[in-house]
């Protein structure tokens, strides 16, 4: 009787033993493969001088102190930079050639400072400097999962009124490679009609041998352990973890 039982638990050990080295081998290559997708996802930040973090506030009353709020990054000293970015979030639909699409979509103001060094996918840099009225760029991640080429139409919804925009290109940078994340439909202008209701996303570059993990703790020790908005850094597990709802 004992030597069976002694065999039985010999077998569970034995059982017991196998899963943990193969948990432990699972573990182990799922780190590699992070570590090595890290190191071309910060060779392509790099490339395209990305700052490093974005900053979306949280909804205020005006601009005015919208703009209050995001200026507190540039009395940090640990901030190197910081732009700004025109922005109407609160999309309520998008179609691409009459049909709709699942995005996290905003219309962005083309900005120099934000898309000079971006990769460009279809169209020429100069075009996105010059863009018209009623055209855009669009980031490569929703060209693709949609089946957009340069020349379809997209269709903005916003509630009240929606706005066609002519696909004159496409582009991608760190912070528009993926469309379970905010990325931006890039124009001329924010239509006039909602103007008032658009925002603006901070994006901060940190000086030379400073943390980008430090800035929201720096940001909240100098104003008082608060911070009236979210910070998403570059990498991509941090993304992953704090993308802003809504």
């Amino acid at each position: 009787m004992w030597l069976k039982l002694f065999r039985k638990k010999k077998m569970q050990t034995l059982l017991i033993s196998l899963i943990i080295l193969f948990c432990t081998s699972l573990i182990c290559g799922a780190f590699c493969i992070l570590t090595s997708l890290q190191a071309p996802y910060e060779k392509f930040g790099e490339e395209c001088q990305s700052p490093d973090a974005r900053f979306f506030p949280a909804r205020v009353k005006n601009r005015e102190m919208l703009r209050q709020e995001e200026q507190k990054f540039e009395r940090l000293n640990m901030v190197k930079k910081v732009s700004y970015l025109d922005v109407y979030s609160h999309v309520e639909s998008v179609e691409a050639n009459g049909k709709k699409i699942n995005s996290f979509l905003c219309v962005a103001k083309y900005s120099k400072e934000i898309f000079e060094h971006v990769k460009m996918g279809e169209g020429k840099r100069v075009d996105m400097e010059n863009l018209g009225e009623n055209e855009c760029f669009l980031p490569i991640c929703t060209a693709l999962d949609n089946k957009i080429k340069v020349g379809d139409t997209i269709k903005m919804g916003f509630g009240s009124f929606s706005k066609e925009y002519k696909v004159k290109g496409t582009f991608a940078d760190p912070y528009n490679l993926s469309t379970a994340f905010d990325t931006y439909l890039v124009t001329r202008e924010i239509p006039a009609s909602i103007q008032q209701h658009a925002s603006m996303h901070c994006f901060i570059t940190v000086k030379d041998g400073e943390d980008p993990e430090e800035l929201s703790n720096a940001y909240r020790k100098a104003n008082d352990g608060k911070m009236a908005g979210t910070i998403e850094r570059l990498d991509p597990e941090h993304r992953a973890k704090h993308r802003p709802e809504g």
